[in-house]
């Protein structure tokens, strides 16, 4: 047995020795998937799947059967964008006729607003966000006011208390969430 060596394609495998050359024997080279990052996040949210044996021409991945754009495609490298729609289950890549499965990835749900008390403040002011879909809050997590990052009081998956942040304007509370930390 022999590996199959980087950027090898499918076609016959012909072997030959003193002078002798074997009939090719069809092989089928087919894709493995060894990574993906993040396993986890909401539609929208850019996948990159390593692995190996993609090939130069694009392929289609799915997230649990639903089929996803491709922005990036490598032979060992592909960029995936989670579809609307999506569910948690296995990624799929397919590359030159042949599929590889990789482990399941989590689809989380976006973050839902609900409520804003009070509606208006001063700079200084705490302010209570509610909504749902929160998660446990990670390092890119955080809320702008006006366009200016806000300082967190305290977060958990359905309410979100923060700090007008100083020299905020009237302006849209923006709350980026990346959901709950998968199991």
């Amino acid at each position: 047995s022999l590996p199959v060596p980087p950027g090898a394609t499918s076609g016959p495998v012909v072997v030959s020795s003193s002078g002798s050359t074997s009939l090719g024997s069809p092989f089928v080279v087919v894709p493995a998937i060894t990574g993906v990052t993040p396993q986890a996040g909401v539609p929208g949210t850019a996948v990159v799947v390593s692995g190996t044996s993609f090939g130069p021409v694009p392929g289609r991945v799915t997230f649990n059967g639903t089929a996803a754009s491709v922005t990036g495609w490598a032979d060992a490298r592909v960029v995936a964008v989670v579809p609307d729609g999506a569910t948690t289950g296995p990624i799929v890549l397919e590359a030159n006729g042949e599929a590889a499965a990789g482990g399941a990835f989590v689809v989380l749900a976006p973050p839902e607003l609900s409520g804003l008390l009070p509606a208006e403040g001063a700079e200084g002011s705490v302010v209570t966000i509610d909504g749902a879909h929160f998660g446990e809050r990670q390092a890119a997590d955080g809320v702008t006011v006006g366009g200016l990052a806000a300082a967190v009081v305290s977060w958990t998956d359905t309410r979100i208390v923060v700090t007008v942040p100083r020299g905020a304007t009237t302006g849209h509370v923006l709350v980026t969430a990346h959901g709950p930390s998968p199991a």
